[in-house]
């Protein structure tokens, strides 16, 4: 999959991309995702130039997947949920067992990968959530705003293991300070798209963000200030970066 092309907004997503939605409440970001996940309208979605619609199931089902914020589970503890889709897509019992094994050791899951998700906290039940279908290395993957419950050790963990397998991420956010650690950003209302490109460029237009009434990430307003008192000449959207520079 090297294009993905939402023909209804106009927009082209390239393979390996990390593209984040932001909005405010209730302007559709859940239902965009919805799309995504199998409930398309006509002419919504391409992949390569080709419809999904014509797409064969069982190609859908490994390579375009959707984690909703639903608190859902389909099955008691963390070992089980990160085999339950595996199973179910009928990979083998190597190939089961050999990603299970190579993601509790780099998701750090040893201590939780047995316990009961009543348990468990909130963060790690959503930590399990998101693995559980990441593990299949889908094409295209999307998370419905669950990264704001994660720790920025998860939260990296996984940004990272997506960008080491090539996979294309479109995650709604509700942090935009998480805006940062994306490629680009879709700033979406009411299935419009008022803004689409990347984090640098659309996190200018403060004008737009004040209008939906969000804030912008806390290192992008400090910048501005240190701007206006003429301290730096640019953006530095990274906070070591940014000290590094102040204490030269």
């Amino acid at each position: 999959m090297k294009n993905i092309y939402f023909k209804k907004l106009d927009i082209n997503i390239k393979s390996g991309e990390l593209i984040s939605i932001v909005g405010p409440n209730s302007c559709g970001k859940t239902t965009f995702i919805k799309n995504i996940s199998g409930k398309c309208n006509r002419d919504y979605l391409y992949l390569d130039d080709k419809d999904i619609k014509d797409f064969e199931l069982e190609y859908k089902k490994n390579n375009i997947l959707c984690v909703f914020n639903d608190n859902k589970y389909s099955t008691f503890n963390p070992r089980n949920e990160l085999k339950y889709y595996l199973e179910l897509l009928k990979y083998n019992v190597y190939e089961i067992t050999s990603r299970l094994d190579d993601f509790i050791i780099y998701f750090k899951l040893e201590s939780i990968i047995d316990i009961d998700f009543n348990e468990l906290s909130i963060e790690d039940r959503i930590y399990i959530k998101i693995l559980s279908l990441l593990i299949i290395n889908p094409s295209l993957f999307c998370i419905d705003d669950l990264l704001t419950y994660l720790s920025n050790d998860k939260k990296m963990r996984i940004l990272n293991y997506i960008k080491d397998h090539n996979i294309t991420l479109i995650s709604i956010l509700s942090d935009l300070e998480d805006c940062l650690l994306f490629d680009k950003v879709l700033v979406y209302n009411k299935e419009n798209v008022l803004k689409y490109d990347y984090v640098k460029e659309v996190l200018l237009d403060e004008k737009l963000f004040k209008s939906l009434g969000l804030s912008l990430p806390f290192i992008y307003d400090l910048n501005n200030m240190l701007k206006s008192y003429e301290l730096i000449n640019e953006e530095h959207l990274n906070n070591k970066e940014l000290v590094d520079l102040l204490w030269k």
